[in-house]
Formats: structure tokens, C-alpha cells, sequence
């Protein structure tokens, strides 16, 4: 998926390499058997990509029985969303409350080899969709679980152009969901959060989040009071001219995104691949749990 990220340069794959304290033949190893092992499993789908199960494996540091649970842990979590997924298509008209402009990810990775996502509503924006949001944030998190081999991912998040009536219109268990999935089961490493323009929020919130984060990624969030705080923390080279870098624009990104997903390539079709993650055994059903997520809404931890 070039379109989407810059090719990794030899010189920088070592780099990442190095900071995962990677042993590429004991990874490929690990992922063969992995592999065997999946298709033992009859509840489990078999069309993940290699790289999917790849990242499992880096990210729960080369633990293969980790990966596994992990694995299973993610199936029956994204078979909550299976519906919800389920109802969306990328055309035209799925792009035409701009839901995109909302999320992007950078083209480049920083000397570490950390990428860097990017929450930020638009302020023209005239509808907030909170669940086609939450959609198009799993598809993207797809990609980069199908896609992407970089050592982690550093992400801002923007509060500029959020009001209190659009906190009010966020349902609240399908946020809490996709937090979960995002930073205890996806296959992806967090290495930092950084909050800029960070209004007045309760500490109700502040404190929901903390409880659904490892300790680790909690220890590792900043709160910047201004874009040259939140610049002592990224090169120029990855952050898009909105903060001040010279990556392009978020603009870009978001546009890059929407072309490549309505494009509908090889390799994007093996990312949604992951959304449809095949019957769900009722024996996992019962160990893991699964519930729907009903409307509800920060409305009532909002305080003005």
C-alpha cells in the first residue's frame, strides 16, 4: 500500500528492527506456526494476512501462546462490530460527510520508526457521525494491522473543534469498545498519546480512559497547552503543516486515504478481510464475552 505510506528504507527497517529487538527468522517461525495452528481451529477464520499474524507476534514480544489468545481475544471483539461493519460500503456518498477528514495517518514514519495518527474534526464539518466514525476508524486500523510494519504509533489528539453538544452525541459503550480494541487487542504497539487544545474535561472522562489503557500507555500520554510543546516531541518531517512540519498537509492524508479505499485495491480488500471474521465458537462467546453496544452518550458526564 504505497499510496498510503512511504517505502521503509533498508536503513530504517533496522532501526525498527532493533528497537522490537527483532530476530527476523524467529518471527517468521513463530508466524508459520501460528498459521498452523489457525487452521486447526474451526471457529476462527483463515484469511489473515501473514503480516496480520506477524504483528501479533512482534507486538506480544515473540510470546507465540500470547499471540494466540491475543488472536482469539481480537476475533471475538471485532465480531461485536460485525454488524455495525457490516452496513457500510466506500462510495461517494460514504465519504460525503467528509467522516474522513476526521482521522489520518501520517506517510512517514519519525528516526524511531513510530508512526503518527491523527484525530482532528474539521470545522466545517456540519454533521457529526460518531458511528460511521468509529467505522472508518476500524477500517484504517485494518490497514495498518494488514499493512504497516513500523515499531509503533504516537497519536494526537486535536480537541480544538470539539463542543459540548458533540461530546453529547457520542455513544458511549461503542466508544469504550474501540478504545479497548485499540489499545489492549489490536495487533498495534502505542507508544505515546499527546492531547492539544484539550478543553475543560471532566475528570469522569480523563478517568474512564485511564481504566481502559494499559498502565504502560497511561504513563505515556501528554497534555500540551500549545503546538510548540507538542512539537518537542515530533521532527518536522512527520507532522503535517497544520502543526507546523513539512509532511504535507492532514488535507492530503485524508484525501490519500479516501482514493486508495475507493479504489478498492488487492491489498485493501485483505484489510476489510478482518472485519468479516468468520462464526464465533459459543465456548469463546462465554470466555471473552460479548455484548451489543446500546445507544448511550457523554451527555451526562459533560460539565459545562
Amino acid at each position: 500500500m504505497s499510496e498510503f505510506f512511504e517505502p521503509l528504507s533498508e536503513e530504517l527497517s533496522e532501526v525498527i528492527r532493533k528497537k522490537c529487538n527483532e530476530d527476523p527468522s524467529l518471527v517468521e517461525n513463530q508466524v508459520e506456526l501460528f498459521r498452523e495452528w489457525l487452521n486447526t481451529e474451526k471457529c476462527l477464520a483463515k484469511n489473515f494476512d501473514d503480516n496480520v499474524l506477524r504483528n501479533f507476534v512482534r507486538h506480544c514480544k515473540y510470546d507465540l501462546e500470547a499471540a494466540k489468545k491475543k488472536f482469539e481475544l481480537y476475533i471475538v471483539n471485532r465480531a461485536k462490530f460485525e454488524t455495525f461493519v457490516a452496513k457500510y460500503n466506500f462510495n461517494e456518498e460514504y465519504f460525503g460527510n467528509m467522516v474522513h477528514r476526521c482521522v489520518s495517518i501520517s506517510r512517514y514514519l519519525t528516526p524511531e520508526g513510530y508512526r503518527v495518527g491523527f484525530l482532528r474534526l474539521p470545522e466545517d464539518v456540519v454533521k457529526f457521525d460518531f458511528e460511521k466514525l468509529t467505522h472508518y476508524t476500524l477500517t484504517l486500523l485494518d490497514v495498518l494491522a494488514t499493512c504497516d510494519s513500523c515499531a509503533g504509533y504516537k497519536a494526537i489528539y486535536d480537541f480544538q473543534n470539539v463542543t459540548t453538544k458533540i461530546l453529547g452525541e457520542i455513544n458511549v459503550k461503542l466508544l469504550m469498545g474501540v478504545l479497548h480494541l485499540v489499545f489492549n487487542i489490536e495487533p498495534l504497539h502505542i507508544e505515546a498519546i499527546h492531547f492539544i487544545n484539550l478543553p475543560g474535561i471532566p475528570e469522569k472522562i480523563l478517568s474512564m480512559l485511564k481504566k481502559l489503557i494499559k498502565i504502560g500507555i497511561v504513563e505515556k500520554i501528554f497534555v500540551h497547552k500549545s503546538l510548540t510543546e507538542l512539537k518537542e516531541h515530533f521532527p518536522d518531517s512527520v507532522l503535517p503543516k497544520e502543526y507546523g512540519g513539512s509532511a504535507g498537509s492532514i488535507e492530503e492524508f485524508c484525501e490519500t486515504a479516501k482514493n486508495v479505499l475507493l479504489d478498492q485495491d488487492e491489498s485493501y480488500r485483505k484489510a476489510t478481510d478482518l472485519a468479516y471474521t468468520g462464526p464465533v465458537s459459543q465456548e469463546l462467546h462465554d470466555l471473552y464475552g460479548l455484548d451489543d453496544h446500546q445507544r448511550s452518550s457523554l451527555k451526562d458526564l459533560v460539565i459545562d
